[in-house]
C-alpha cells in the first residue's frame, strides 16, 4: 500500500518485538529507594507494557502489576497497596538493555485502588522532560532492588507540524475474545496482531470494544461483567494475548471507546448522576463507573483516572482526541461517541457526541490546515441501511448509528461541504468501526437516500474477530455509496448462520498527495494458524472524494 506496503523490519524494532534482552538485570541505583516493599515470587509484568497518546514532545508509558492476569486477583493478594514501579526511557534500544545513557528515569507508585496499574506522562513525571519530535524512543518498566522488569519497548513522538513526512497507521475496533460454541473453547483469534506486530506502523488507532462486557462459559470470568473485579479480570484476560503485548509495546496508541468497555449499546447522557434512582439506574451506573475505571487502568492514555464532579456519582474521563497533528500531512479527531450521548428514540434534540464536542470538531474542519483532516468515529458517519423494504424505501439499521442523529450529523457534514467549497486543498476522510462489516464508501451530506452530495472518504475498518448474525448481503444491496465492499465468506465454525464479512485491520498511510487504504484480513478466525491476506488497497488523490483500488 503506497510507500509502506514494504517497510523493512530493522534491526532494533525485530529485537523488541522478538523480546530479546530480558536476561539484562535491573540493579536498581537509578532508582529512588523502595518504600513499599512486595514479595514477588513471579513476574509482576505478565502483562507487558504499552504507550500512548504520544504529541510532539511527550507520550504515555503504561504497565499493571499482575502475576497471574486472569485470576479474580490478578496475583495481587497479600501485595501492599502502593508499590514502587521503576521507569527508564533512552535513545536506543542498546541503552536501555545495557542501562547506559538514560535520557530519563524515575520511580512511579503503583497503587491497589488503580489496580496496580503505572501511567508515566515523559514530560511532566518527575524525572522526566521534553522529547524531541519525531524520534523513537526506548524504554522499560521495572521491580527496584529485583531482576523483575519488562520486555525493552519502543515508541515514537509526533513530528513536528511542518514535518514533511509520510504517515502510517493501523487501525483496530471489535475484538471479541471468545464466542460461546464449544469449538476451541469458543476461542476468536486475533490474526490481526499477528500481522501487524511484523509490519510495523508509526502507531495505532483503537476505536472501541477493546473488550467486551458480555461473558460465557468461554470467557473470563464465565458471566456479565457485574462488578470492578469482573471488569478488571476481562481486561486481564484479553490483555494476555502475546500478538497483542508486542504491539502494544512497540506501537503508540491513540485510543477511545464504544459501548462494550461498559455496556451494550449505553447513552451515556441517560445513565443518572446519582445512586438512588432504582435498581436499572443503579446498574447502569455502576456499570458506567467501573467500566470507565477498568479502562483506563489498563490503557495507555494521559489524564487522570475517571472522577465524578462535586455533588455526582457519576464518572467522567478524558476520551475525545480533538486534534492531532503528526506532521504536515495528517490532522487526526477521535469522537467520544459515548459519554454524552442521548437515547435517539427519546431526547428532544437527540445527540451522539454533546455540543461542546461537535464544536470543536468543527472548529477543526474549519481550520485544519493539514493535506489530510482524519475523523475517527466509533459509528461510521456513512448513511449506513440495513435493508431495501417492500416499498422500495431503506430500512434502518438500528438505532445505534448516525442516521438516527440526523440533525448533529448534518451540522457536520454540513460543514465538511462548505469547507470543500472554499476550494483551498482541504482533503476529509472518515474512519470507522463498529459494525464488522469492512467497506468504503463516499459519506453524502445528508441522510436521504437520494443525496449525492459527497462530502468526505470513509474507510470503515473490519472487526478484529468480531461475529454478527445479520443479513450482509442485504446490507449491500441497500447501501448505494458503498463503492467497495471486503467480501462475506461462508461461516464454517458453527458461529453464525449467515456468512460473514472478513476480519482483521485497516492500514493506513498519507503523504502530500495521496491517502492509501489497505484491508488485511481473514476468515480464519476460529483456528490457530490464520492467514491475513491484503483483501483491496486503494488510493485518493488529493482534491478528489473515493478511492481507486490498485
Amino acid at each position: 500500500m503506497g510507500n509502506d506496503a514494504t517497510i523493512p523490519l530493522n534491526r532494533r524494532r525485530f529485537v523488541a518485538l522478538s523480546g530479546t534482552g530480558l536476561a539484562a538485570t535491573v540493579v536498581g541505583t537509578e532508582f529512588q529507594t523502595q518504600t513499599a516493599h512486595a514479595a514477588f515470587t513471579s513476574d509482576p509484568f505478565q502483562l507487558g507494557s504499552a504507550t500512548g497518546d504520544p504529541t510532539t514532545d511527550s507520550v504515555v508509558l503504561w504497565t499493571r502489576l499482575a502475576p497471574n492476569p486472569t485470576a479474580a486477583d490478578a496475583g495481587m493478594t497479600g501485595q501492599p497497596s502502593q508499590i514502587n514501579v521503576g521507569w527508564r526511557l533512552a535513545r536506543t534500544y542498546e541503552d536501555v538493555r545495557d542501562n547506559v545513557n538514560t535520557l530519563y528515569s524515575g520511580t512511579v507508585i503503583a497503587r491497589s485502588d488503580q489496580h496496580w496499574s503505572v501511567h508515566v506522562d515523559v514530560k511532566t513525571a518527575t524525572g522526566g522532560g521534553p522529547l524531541q519530535p519525531g524520534t523513537q524512543y526506548w524504554y522499560v518498566f521495572s521491580i527496584p532492588d529485583t531482576s523483575y522488569r519488562t520486555w525493552i519497548g519502543s515508541t515514537r513522538t509526533a513530528p513536528s507540524a511542518t514535518a514533511d513526512v509520510q504517515v502510517n497507521f493501523a487501525v483496530i475496533s471489535c475484538q471479541s475474545a471468545a464466542t460461546d460454541t464449544a469449538a476451541n473453547n469458543g476461542t476468536s483469534y486475533w490474526h490481526g496482531y499477528d500481522h501487524l506486530q511484523d509490519n510495523p506502523v508509526d502507531f495505532m488507532v483503537q476505536l472501541g470494544d477493546n473488550i467486551y462486557r458480555e461473558g460465557h462459559v468461554n470467557t473470563v470470568p464465565p458471566r456479565y461483567c457485574a462488578s470492578l473485579a469482573d471488569y478488571r479480570q476481562r481486561w486481564g484476560w484479553y490483555l494476555s494475548r502475546a500478538a497483542l503485548q508486542r504491539c502494544r509495546r512497540s506501537y503508540p496508541t491513540y485510543s477511545v471507546i464504544d459501548d462494550h468497555e461498559v455496556a451494550n449499546d449505553f447513552n451515556g447522557a441517560e445513565i443518572p448522576n446519582n445512586y438512588g434512582t432504582g435498581s436499572a439506574g443503579d446498574t447502569a451506573l455502576n456499570q458506567l463507573n467501573w467500566g470507565l475505571q477498568a479502562y483506563w487502568e489498563n490503557m495507555p492514555v494521559r489524564g487522570p483516572a475517571p472522577v465524578a464532579p462535586t455533588g455526582s456519582d457519576k464518572k467522567r474521563m478524558s476520551i475525545e482526541k480533538s486534534s492531532l497533528q503528526w506532521g504536515r500531512h495528517l490532522n487526526l479527531v477521535l469522537w467520544d461517541c459515548r459519554q454524552d450521548r442521548t437515547d435517539p428514540d427519546t431526547a428532544t434534540n437527540p445527540t451522539m457526541l454533546g455540543a461542546a464536542q461537535v464544536s470543536r470538531t468543527i472548529s477543526t474542519i474549519q481550520n485544519s490546515t493539514s493535506t489530510w483532516t482524519v475523523i475517527g468515529t466509533t459509528s461510521p458517519l456513512s448513511t449506513y441501511w440495513a435493508a431495501i423494504g417492500s416499498d422500495g424505501q431503506p430500512v434502518p439499521a438500528g438505532r445505534a448509528n448516525w442516521n438516527a442523529y440526523p440533525v448533529e450529523r448534518e451540522r457536520i457534514t454540513g460543514a465538511l461541504r462548505a469547507r470543500l467549497d472554499q476550494h483551498n486543498g482541504f482533503n476529509p476522510v472518515i474512519i470507522s468501526g463498529d459494525v464488522h462489516c469492512p467497506f468504503a464508501s463516499k459519506v453524502v451530506q445528508r441522510t436521504d437516500p437520494a443525496d449525492r452530495s459527497f462530502v468526505a472518504t470513509e474507510f470503515c475498518g473490519p472487526s478484529m474477530s468480531s461475529y454478527s448474525g445479520v443479513n450482509w448481503t442485504s446490507r449491500l444491496n441497500a447501501n448505494p455509496a458503498i463503492f467497495a465492499w471486503m467480501g462475506l465468506r461462508d461461516d464454517t465454525s458453527g458461529r453464525s448462520p449467515q456468512p460473514q464479512p472478513l476480519k482483521g485491520y485497516l492500514r493506513c498511510a498519507a503523504n502530500g498527495s495521496t491517502f492509501y487504504s489497505n484491508y488485511l484480513v481473514t476468515h480464519q478466525t476460529n483456528v490457530a494458524t490464520g492467514t491475513v491476506t491484503s483483501q483491496w488497497r486503494s488510493r485518493t488523490a488529493v482534491g478528489t472524494i473515493g478511492a481507486v483500488g490498485y
